[in-house]
């Protein structure tokens, strides 16, 4: 058929899609204000037990206006949020990801070991670390193996070079899945969070004051 006809099915499509990135850049900008009423009332219908912003007034400045404003520039990556993998809130230790080199078939019974083989580890005699993050995989720690619906979170029971031996599994690990000591997912707003804290480091990648 012409052309137009052709194109009309994609043309629809475009029309209820959009391109996501869990990466992008945010600027800041801070301004320092008098604060004209620091408990202001609650307005009408303000919700119960969120506390009400104060009420600022001009803008400080020595010289001229704006002049004290600090403006700053950073790359947030989401993708590496992460949760702690027995839980549903934030991951309190640093995220590693590696992979499984071959494939390791689920035993009848999830209680039985399954020895690993993982990739880009280290072994000093004692303790296996992740030889890309330096992170130790230690007995007793939770793993995460695979995303979405493969993903499974196994209980470590011994480690040996490019090893670590799991209990927990109830589906075959396909040689290449993801390995990693956190599940992804957004833990929400964090207290403490600091992006100098090598547990955020990976969130907040760049930083940079711009004046």
């Amino acid at each position: 058929g012409p052309t137009y006809t052709q194109a009309e099915p994609v043309r629809k499509i475009f029309n209820n899609t959009t391109t996501v990135s869990h990466t992008y850049m945010v600027f800041l900008t801070i301004g320092y204000f008098d604060v004209v009423n620091a408990n202001p009332p609650a307005p009408a219908g303000w919700p119960a037990g969120v506390a009400v912003p104060p009420t600022l007034g001009a803008e400080a400045f020595l010289a001229v206006p704006g002049d004290m404003r600090q403006k700053f520039v950073a790359m947030i990556d989401m993708s590496n949020m992460a949760l702690d993998p027995a839980a549903n809130n934030t991951a309190s230790v640093q995220p590693f990801f590696t992979s499984v080199e071959t494939t390791a078939y689920a035993p009848a019974n999830p209680a039985t070991p399954v020895t690993l083989n993982i990739a880009y580890s280290s072994f000093n005699g004692t303790n296996l670390y992740v030889a890309s993050d330096g992170q130790e995989v230690a007995i007793g720690n939770q793993l995460v193996l695979g995303y979405g619906l493969e993903q499974q979170v196994v209980t470590v029971t011994n480690v040996a070079p490019g090893q670590v031996t799991v209990t927990g599994v109830f589906r075959t690990v396909w040689g290449g899945t993801c390995v990693s000591n956190v599940r992804p997912g957004y833990p929400g707003p964090q207290a403490g969070f600091a992006y100098t804290d090598p547990r955020y480091r990976p969130v907040v990648p760049y930083i940079e004051r711009l004046r």
